[in-house]
């Protein structure tokens, strides 16, 4: 089966930003809903939820990651029995993968009034354990059903059929959820509505992966030498399963035991739109992450880094002009959205910018290490990084608050995970010296705090307020970051491949 590479990066970015967009405008409007009718402790709850099943969820192991390298070759190869083979240990994993949440996550119950300040939830009629269950079978029951099938359009570059099947089921969802809000304002039909949509996404991903890949799906096709491979690489990539899922969730965790469910909502607040503004990012990694292993096998060491030194810099652009965005409009667009007593100090704003910048920056490097399949070389990096970051939120949340569980997360992310992913990058795959990337990458650092704070202190004299005063401000801070990035780098050559690369690919597709 031909893989039309450069036809489906484009398919699965176009389709996966209109995907972001419905996953993006329509839970922000729930979330608006939900703090007006039911009130803050309940969005706080939903954040501490999805926390705690995203610890759950490192059961899979990063076992769907070594799957999908492992496909590349055979599909390459068009070897219907391996991939058969493949799809079919996946399945079987998957379902003993979703025993096991299921049985932890009935054994965490007793320790869930250790994390939530039950106080806050005396009057509001909700039981604790019975939406903890809901969530917890929402989760199971993806593991039960198709959605291992996934596996297989990614590697084949569909993600956007994943993206348009997600787009169709999460507007019927959510449209169901805010009718529920709206008219009954009841919180139990609003969650148990998401394992049924769960359901129809599953059912929807095997019938079309039915259709396409017919004879993949029906092969029974045994191979262990290949299944031995794939738990081979699962056993580094644990690890690193473990590393991202725990430093994000833990810090919702902490906040709900150490402060309170209200806190984490305007805490989770903040984040949402960080994680939105990610999510869009995403689609472009996510469209590009296979062809960069199709360049990995296929390109030399030099033609590998020099891709690698124009994407890092198209991605630093574009985070540099998201970072300024966020220092200038995060304060007004909150204020306009919730109101004054749900924003943070100016100085959490600054640090969430900077934990936005530091965890982006490390992306690009990520996708090259998982396209390479380079999971062995840093296996003990997400361990440290567990174990400071615990430390961390616990010791600097009790002090200061929830600016420590920022500053916490920021140090992992900036000085010891990504030191280290360079490392790795630059020694087994480019096989060069790393001096000149990382004197590169304090560059950009310092670029984008002058950018951004010069961008902040224009926008800032704008006093305008309302939706009004938003616009004018977005529309001022696009302008100043865009053109002051474009003054700062429009003498380094990377700027230039990436025009000429840009250029390169017109050409080719007007002939």
């Amino acid at each position: 089966m031909r893989v039309e590479r450069t036809k489906n990066s484009i398919r699965s970015t176009v389709f996966g930003l209109i995907n972001r967009c419905i996953n993006l405008l329509i839970p922000f409007i729930i979330r608006t809903v939900m703090i007006k009718k039911l009130g803050s402790e309940f969005l706080g709850l939903n954040s501490l939820f999805i926390s705690i099943i995203q610890v759950l969820n490192l059961t899979e192991l990063g076992i769907g990651s070594s799957l999908i390298y492992s496909m590349y070759k055979p599909i390459a190869e068009d070897d219907i029995d391996t991939l058969g083979s493949m799809l079919n240990f996946y399945k079987i994993i998957y379902r003993f993968i979703g025993c096991v949440i299921a049985v932890i996550g009935v054994v965490l119950i007793p320790i869930l009034p250790y994390i939530v300040n039950m106080d806050e939830l005396l009057g509001t009629g909700i039981n604790l354990y019975v939406l903890y269950l809901i969530y917890l079978l929402n989760t199971v029951i993806s593991y039960f059903f198709f959605s291992y099938r996934k596996s297989l359009l990614t590697a084949y570059q569909r993600q956007d059929i994943i993206s348009n099947i997600n787009s169709l089921v999460h507007l019927m969802l959510y449209a169901s959820q805010l009718l529920v809000l709206v008219a009954y304002t009841n919180y139990y039909i609003y969650t148990i509505l998401m394992p049924v949509f769960t359901v129809l996404d599953n059912l929807f991903v095997a019938v079309i992966t039915n259709k396409k890949f017919p004879q993949i799906i029906k092969n029974k096709c045994n191979k262990p030498t290949e299944l031995k491979a794939i738990l081979g690489n699962t056993r580094y990539i644990v690890g690193h399963k473990i590393g991202a899922v725990m430093i994000q969730s833990a810090d919702s965790i902490v906040i709900s035991a150490f402060l309170n469910l209200s806190i984490l909502t305007i805490y989770g607040n903040y984040y949402y739109v960080i994680s939105a503004l990610i999510g869009f990012i995403n689609v472009g990694y996510n469209a590009i992450l296979a062809g960069v292993g199709n360049s990995i096998i296929t390109k030399s060491k030099k033609q590998i880094y020099d891709l690698f030194l124009d994407l890092s810099f198209l991605i630093f652009f574009i985070i540099a002009f998201c970072t300024s965005s966020l220092l200038s409009l995060y304060q007004p667009f909150m204020k306009m959205w919730m109101g004054i007593d749900y924003l943070l100090p100016m100085n959490t704003v600054v640090l969430f910018s900077i934990y936005f910048y530091v965890w982006q920056i490390r992306v690009i490097g990520l996708n090259f290490k998982d396209a390479a399949g380079m999971w062995k070389d840093d296996w003990l990096k997400p361990y440290v990084g567990i174990v400071f970051n615990i430390i961390l939120n616990i010791t600097l949340v009790v002090n200061i608050g929830v600016d420590g569980v920022i500053l916490a997360t920021i140090f992992v992310m900036s000085l010891i995970y990504f030191p280290c992913e360079i490392f790795v990058l630059h020694k087994h795959l480019f096989q060069t010296t790393k001096k000149n990337y990382m004197l590169r990458q304090v560059l950009y650092f310092i670029i984008t705090a002058i950018v951004s704070t010069l961008t902040y202190f224009i926008t800032d004299q704008i006093k305008a307020n309302g939706i009004i005063g938003l616009l004018v401000k977005a529309v001022v801070t696009f302008l100043c970051s865009a053109l002051f990035l474009f003054l700062s780098c429009y003498w380094m050559p990377e700027l230039k491949n990436i025009l000429q690369r840009v250029k390169t690919i017109w050409k080719r597709k007007r002939h």
